[in-house]
């Protein structure tokens, strides 16, 4: 109640002396500097590895035996140009796009009926959703042989729709965490209203309540994509080259006997960049999606 009170725009719309309203505003900016200074040196030091791999990155190899961090030296993309230029790299990044995206498609293709269903149909009992949300807790070592021999007998080793299937079972039971959630903060009579309208169940789900779940879904989306291209196991033991994603394909510049430092962290750079413009991009989405059902009563 003070905190209001004193607020600016408070003090305005009472008609107080504009001589409290910057002395309020005088007092809150300390308090606001020593918060960000916080956030920024906890931001840096979080990202160190990243930073001292960017700045590897753009060395000269002269330069980069001195430490990641040691200055000055004169910036350069060789190391960029070798990787992009003369290895499986760009085919890598381009096969987890594929993989990462077509994981997206079919996890909201399968979940987000799913959800509604969950949510507003009962479907499966009170436990089923208990029960989905298990699996998860399993380690994936534990499905790794037998996908491996299922893929072996249907062909499917080393392809692209192969990832994207199994990236999907693995990342289907946090997305439909985050949907059912969504269904459940939604109030129901929202759906009921279209429904008296004429609206059938594919109508109510594609233009009444898709629009109004988009941060979930977003969310969703994006922590598919992640997960998704952040996997290493299944990649490395069902892909051999034609569908190697970038994480199987960067761990490749880890040499046993010469480790090119310049060259590993331009692949780290460039392998980390499309994660972290989505994030940037889509933080807000992120943050709405995930606090979906959060404080409902």
């Amino acid at each position: 109640m003070a905190d209001t009170l004193a607020s600016p725009e408070t003090a305005q719309a009472l008609h107080l002396p504009s001589r409290a309203v910057s002395s309020t505003r005088r007092k809150s900016w300390p308090k606001k500097l020593v918060v960000t200074v916080a956030v920024a040196v906890a931001a840096v030091i979080l990202n160190m590895p990243l930073i001292g791999a960017l700045l590897t990155s753009v060395k000269p190899a002269a330069d980069i035996a001195q430490g990641a961090l040691s200055f000055p030296f004169l910036p350069t993309l060789t190391h960029f140009v070798d990787v992009l230029s003369a290895s499986e790299l760009p085919m890598a990044l381009i096969n987890s796009v594929l993989i990462s995206l077509g994981s997206v498609v079919l996890t909201l293709l399968l979940t987000y009926p799913a959800a509604f269903a969950i949510a507003r149909l009962s479907f499966g009992g009170s436990r089923f959703l208990q029960f989905v949300s298990s699996l998860r807790l399993m380690p994936a070592i534990f499905f790794v042989i037998p996908l491996y021999l299922l893929f072996g007998e249907l062909g499917m080793l080393d392809t692209i729709y192969g990832m994207i299937i199994v990236n999907t079972f693995v990342q289907l039971t946090l997305a439909l965490l985050i949907l059912v959630a969504a269904f459940r903060d939604l109030p129901r009579e929202i759906e009921e209203a279209a429904a008296l309208d004429g609206c059938g169940i594919l109508r109510v789900l594609t233009v009444i309540s898709a629009p109004m779940l988009a941060p979930s879904i977003v969310a969703a989306s994006l922590l598919t994509f992640l997960f998704t291209w952040s996997e290493y196991l299944f990649a490395t033991v069902l892909t051999t080259s034609d569908a190697t994603p970038v994480t199987v394909a960067a761990a490749k510049y880890a040499g046993s006997f010469e480790l090119a430092w310049g060259e590993v962290s331009a692949v780290a750079v460039l392998s980390v960049l499309p994660p972290i413009i989505l994030c940037v991009l889509l933080q807000k989405y992120l943050v709405s999606g995930l606090t979906a059902g959060a404080i409902k009563g």
